[in-house]
């Protein structure tokens, strides 16, 4: 897991609702559970007993130059009997645009964090779990065609990186977009 790519998501959160002007919600949960058959497993089940502490943290933002659509909901389980070693599961995400030039300049930082399966057709455990992260910037460069149409030029940067498997990869990617405003009559 790249944890410095999830300081990256909840320090723009952060920053987001520093620079004012940001609906900010938080919350966080503990909680303890139990499962009798913790790997999953048709025999040989194995009792195991967990501790959970959460964080949920959301930051809006959508005035000035920075726009910031940040959610963060991660928690730490702990298991008791050591069945398992602790982790961090849930998700993270940050969509940021910073307006260089508004309406025709714009930078942009889009952040993933999340878990899926290792193998899709076994049991949904921490040994079948990885932790899957995503990034991308660049810029956007946006022409407005009259006062219905854009036509925007853009450029990233990606990189996805999974926590086992060789997955990972990188790109770069450039594009136009041609948008038009359509109006009912």
């Amino acid at each position: 897991m790249n944890r410095s790519r999830i300081t990256i998501g909840v320090a723009a959160a952060l920053f987001a609702a520093a620079a004012g002007a940001a609906e900010v919600t938080y919350g966080v949960d503990v909680g303890i559970g139990h499962s009798d058959n913790i790997r999953r497993v048709p025999t040989g089940e194995e009792s195991e007993a967990m501790l959970a502490a959460g964080a949920e943290l959301s930051v809006l933002r959508e005035e000035g130059r920075l726009h910031a659509d940040v959610n963060v909901d991660l928690s730490y389980v702990h298991y008791l009997d050591d069945s398992y070693d602790g982790e961090i599961i849930g998700m993270a995400e940050a969509d940021l645009r910073y307006l260089i030039v508004p309406g025709r300049f714009e930078w942009v930082l889009t952040e993933s964090f999340g878990q899926g399966e290792i193998d899709p057709f076994a049991a949904s455990t921490p040994d079948n779990r990885e932790n899957i992260n995503y990034f991308t910037t660049g810029p956007d460069f946006i022409v407005r065609l009259g006062s219905v149409g854009s036509l925007t030029l853009f450029g990233r940067y990606s990189a996805t990186q999974f926590e086992e498997q060789n997955f990972d990869d990188e790109r770069l990617l450039g594009g136009l977009d041609l948008a038009a405003t359509l109006k009912a009559g």
